[in-house]
């Protein structure tokens, strides 16, 4: 019909999202909710991520830009995902977790280690943890 916009979910992210919210009921992982976002005044990622325990925010400087990234575990960056797809953090390459804005964030998960690691992220560094921000939905 004419004037009538439909906007549709696949399958995969539905599950993806049913996944997550079960993580959190079960308090399986470290979680930053939108609520703690807008509570903090959106602030950068690495920001955010700096009351995770566990996780150290390093700074690097390419081109004059300051990167910032997470390590976990004393020196391993973690796997970043965003709304389940993995995505290249390459903080010498000047890709930093701050390239993703907080305002745009529904909830950030951090894993990090083997053990909470959701089983079928495929391609993931167990040692190093993973981190998903999972993007607000239109």
């Amino acid at each position: 019909m004419e004037g009538i916009e439909v906007t549709a979910r696949s399958s995969a992210w539905i599950t993806r999202r049913t996944e997550l919210f079960n993580r959190m009921s079960q308090g399986v992982g470290h979680f930053i909710t939108r609520r703690k976002i807008e509570g903090r005044g959106q602030p950068p990622i690495s920001s955010l991520l700096r009351s995770v325990p566990g996780i150290r925010i390093e700074r690097l400087v390419v081109a004059g830009r300051k990167i910032y990234y997470p390590v976990i575990r004393g020196s391993g960056v973690p796997a970043l995902y965003v709304d389940g797809a993995r995505v290249a953090l390459i903080p010498g390459l000047g890709h930093g977790i701050d390239d993703f804005l907080s305002s745009h964030v529904n909830v950030i998960e951090v894993q990090s280690g083997p053990a909470t690691i959701p089983i079928g992220t495929p391609g993931s560094c167990g040692g190093c943890g993973v981190i998903h921000i999972w993007t607000r939905a239109p």
